[in-house]
């Protein structure tokens, strides 16, 4: 589903970006990484550096 969608069907609000809602944008991305890295680093752990 597109972000213009969402828009459209209400799912999707306009915020004011603050200190607390990057710091959770980093912590999310930061957990997202270890996932991929144990993930790659048990099925693919060729493309790891």
């Amino acid at each position: 589903m597109s972000l213009q969608n969402l828009l459209k069907i209400g799912q999707l609000v306009e915020h004011a970006t603050d200190k607390i809602q990057v710091g959770k944008l980093l912590v999310a991305a930061e957990s997202l990484q270890g996932c991929i890295t144990r993930w790659m680093a048990k099925n693919k752990p060729e493309l790891l550096p």
